[in-house]
């Protein structure tokens, strides 16, 4: 089983892959202006490992003002 676990800011985007058991396989950090939007970084991050996660979880940064949520670039 691998994870995929993303912290995705205003300004960088982290991500990394870990096994069923908690080890780390890999990890990476991408500035998000270098990209047109979130997904050629998680393509690019598995490209990478040669990863097919089984689940994934990731943190959304987004300003909360009681108004459905529209993440810009995501």
């Amino acid at each position: 089983m691998q994870i995929l676990v993303g912290d995705v800011g205003g300004t960088n985007t982290r991500l990394a892959l870990y096994d069923g058991a908690g080890a780390l396989l890999g990890r990476a950090n991408a500035l998000n202006d270098d990209h047109p939007s979130l997904w050629p970084i998680v393509q690019g991050f598995l490209s990478t490992h040669g990863a097919k996660p089984d689940a994934a979880c990731l943190g959304v940064a987004a300003p909360v003002r009681g108004v459905p949520l529209r993440p810009a670039r995501v």
